[in-house]
C-alpha cells in the first residue's frame, strides 16, 4: 500500500528531513497495461489531476498485445504532452523464476509473494531512487499512488482503504 511503501522508502533514504511547503507530491501511476489503469490515466489527464510518473513493471511474461498497446497508449500520452511510461524489470522473470524454483506462482497458494517480488519491490526500488520521492519523503510528505481497480474488484479497494487507514 501507499503508506507502506513511503514508510519503507524513508526507512531506507535515512538522511536529514527538509522543512519546506515548496515540495510537491509526486503523482504516480502504477499502470498495467489494462483497462482499469488507461481508464485512471485518461479520467486524471481529463480532471486536469498532474501525473509525475507513470511506472509498468514488465515481469517478462505479459501477452504480445499487452506489449504492443503500451506503445500505442505510449503515443497517446506523447500526443497529449504526458509522461512516457517508465518500464522496471525486476532482476529475473516470473516464469524463470518458477522453473528455477520448481514451484507455481505464488498467488497458486492462495499468497501474493511473486505480486510483491514481481511488482512492488522493482517499483520501490526506482522510485527510492527517484530525486522526486527523495525530496518528498525528506519534506515528510508522501508519494500519491495511483491503482486502477474496477468497481467490482471491492475486495481489493476494501484491504487497501482498511490498511490505509490503519496506518494513518
Amino acid at each position: 500500500t501507499p503508506l507502506i511503501f513511503a514508510k519503507n522508502l524513508t526507512e531506507k533514504l535515512g538522511g536529514a528531513k527538509i522543512k519546506t511547503d515548496d515540495v510537491k507530491v509526486p503523482n504516480i501511476v502504477c499502470y498495467s497495461g489494462g483497462v482499469d489503469s488507461t481508464a485512471m490515466i485518461i479520467g486524471m489527464w481529463q480532471n486536469k489531476i498532474d501525473i509525475d510518473m507513470i511506472v509498468f513493471v514488465d515481469g517478462g511474461c505479459e501477452m504480445p498485445y499487452t506489449y504492443e498497446y503500451i506503445k500505442t497508449f505510449g503515443e497517446w500520452l506523447r500526443i497529449n504532452n504526458l509522461p512516457e511510461i517508465t518500464i522496471v524489470r525486476p532482476t529475473t522473470t516470473l516464469d524463470l523464476h518458477c522453473i528455477e524454483n520448481k514451484t507455481l506462482p505464488s498467488i497458486a497458494f492462495g499468497s501474493h509473494g511473486c505480486a510483491n517480488m514481481f511488482k512492488r519491490d522493482p517499483v520501490e526500488k526506482m522510485l527510492g531512487e527517484w530525486e522526486k520521492t527523495k525530496l518528498c519523503l525528506r519534506a515528510s510528505k508522501k508519494p500519491m499512488l495511483y491503482f486502477g481497480y474496477t468497481k467490482d474488484e471491492k475486495n481489493r479497494v476494501k484491504h487497501i482503504k482498511e490498511k490505509l487507514c490503519k496506518n494513518r
